[in-house]
């Protein structure tokens, strides 16, 4: 079951290099390309469409495995003999020992001095070779990830095209765009009759999911059967929250994992756990934007999916835990960071089912924003609500527009508040990003609901003054588009009510 799809940016890249390659007169820019990403997200697969454009093109190549270390370098070497441009593909370079990795630096270094030669390589891992300059200045590096939903679909059609289009949405739902995952869930529906919706289906589902992604790939290079056990579960715990530190990895495995898992010495002996977990799975990732690690995408949802199937109790418990961990850090800091573990601990107490302690703790905190008077901690708060779709997914649509409600009242307090010039950027800024908000499908009477709550709060002479700049307002002109006149009629009806 193999199918093609949604590596077409990827495919242009290399296309342009390779016409350049072809072309006497142009210089190749970007001479050696690195591509990574988990087992099963595509990479071999991509190397074979290279193959296959090249043919097209008529550019000789040659495909080898990292491993095969002797067999690349002969081949590679009858190729520069025709003195030709040439493509050289060099696959699963994860798969290799340190010393080898070395010698294969040093092989390219001298490849790359070949102006009419393109090397593309893959791993699991970003290898990078930054131990050897000449190849870190001319190594562009891509991290491909899941396939796009609009592909997905085409995949699914190639792959599963004989099951029901309920199955197939259910495996877009469960594998989010992981093509191992879906080849092997298409796979177990069709050979062994099973169904996503019905619960015992699910368990068999679920283990087979497991057992052929996660056991067989993800943690191939773990021989022992008790090291395979020990990073599963570690695995499993950490996929739990989005994003974690040393501090919170300590707190989760010593509240949920075995006895025997845990460390003697402290948070110390805990510093080297992440690159230990890293060297048997190359799934754990240090996320800058989100400042800690977080478990690789794909890999995290089918664990979610595993515990949420398997243990909902514990899985609920264990949110319920992350919940208080997460608020307990929120209050203790201030600024960006106080922001960021308002999310997290919004998005556990989601998944913890009280939907009641949600909107109390929801409404507390937006009004404690809009108390301190910080805008700009409000308006990051409320941008960084309305990008992160996964937040909004565990909210559900009631829950997510009763938060971005709140957080448009309690705007109108906090802008009130604001004095000098910055006033009218601020509120621009606010209603730009909500109209930016794909879910938003009635803008105009959001903004006219909002801007009669700022006009109640004005003095008469600052609602005149904001009425007139948002009457030469092109970009509200744009945003609002043939209700533009219609609003802010209304608008100027409501300053006229209130006198």
């Amino acid at each position: 079951m193999k199918e093609f799809v949604n590596r077409q940016e990827e495919l242009q890249r290399i296309d342009e290099v390779c016409d350049a390659l072809q072309d006497e007169r142009r210089l190749v820019r970007t001479p050696i390309m690195e591509f990574y990403g988990i087992d099963g997200i595509g990479k071999t697969s991509l190397l074979e469409q290279v193959g296959t454009l090249c043919s097209h093109k008529k550019l000789p190549y040659i495909l080898e495995e990292a491993p095969q270390i002797s067999s690349f370098k002969k081949s590679t070497e009858r190729l520069l003999e025709a003195r030709k441009p040439a493509v050289v593909m060099l696959d699963r370079l994860d798969a290799v020992n340190a010393e080898q990795l070395r010698e294969i630096g040093f092989f390219l270094n001298n490849l790359i001095e070949n102006h009419r030669l393109f090397i593309v390589l893959a791993s699991r891992s970003m290898q990078g070779f930054s131990n050897v300059r000449s190849i870190a200045r001319k190594l562009k590096i891509y991290h491909l990830k899941p396939l796009k939903t609009e592909f997905c679909r085409d995949y699914l059609n190639g792959i599963a095209g004989s099951i029901t289009q309920k199955m197939r949405d259910s495996i877009l739902d469960w594998t989010r765009g992981y093509p191992l995952a879906m080849n092997v869930m298409a796979e177990a529906i069709i050979q062994e009759h099973l169904d996503p919706e019905v619960e015992q289906d699910q368990k068999t589902l679920i283990r087979i999911l497991f057992e052929k992604v996660i056991e067989q790939n993800i943690l191939a290079t773990v021989t022992l059967d008790d090291e395979r056990e020990r990073y599963a579960t570690l695995l499993s715990l950490l996929s739990l929250p989005r994003r974690f530190n040393l501090a919170l990895m300590q707190d989760i495995i010593e509240e949920f994992a075995p006895p025997e898992y845990k460390l003697d010495g402290g948070s110390l002996a805990y510093i080297t756990l992440p690159g230990a977990i890293n060297k048997a799975t190359n799934v754990l990732v240090w996320d800058l934007q989100r400042t800690g690690y977080c478990i690789d995408a794909p890999v995290r949802h089918l664990l979610l999916l595993k515990q949420r199937i398997e243990q909902p109790e514990r899985y609920v418990e264990m949110h319920r835990f992350l919940a208080q961990k997460n608020e307990s850090f929120a209050q203790k800091v201030s600024g960006a960071d106080h922001i960021r573990y308002l999310r997290e601990f919004f998005y556990h107490l989601a998944n913890s089912n009280n939907s009641s302690r949600l909107r109390e703790a929801a409404t507390f905190y937006i009004e404690q924003l809009a108390q301190e008077e910080a805008l700009e901690n409000f308006l990051q708060l409320y941008e960084e609500f309305s990008q992160d779709e996964e937040l909004k997914e565990a909210l559900g649509g009631e829950n997510t527009n009763f938060m971005l409600s709140l957080m448009r009242k309690n705007f109108t307090k906090v802008y009130s508040s604001i004095v000098g010039k910055t006033k009218s950027r601020y509120l621009h800024e606010f209603f730009r990003r909500t109209a930016d908000d794909p879910k938003i499908e009635n803008f105009s009477s959001i903004f006219e609901e909002g801007m009669r709550l700022i006009i109640r709060q004005e003095s008469p002479g600052d609602a005149i003054k904001l009425y007139n700049e948002l009457m030469q307002d092109e970009e509200l002109r744009a945003l609002l588009g043939t209700d533009f006149d219609r609003v802010l009629t209304s608008v100027f009806n409501d300053l006229l009510n209130e006198g």
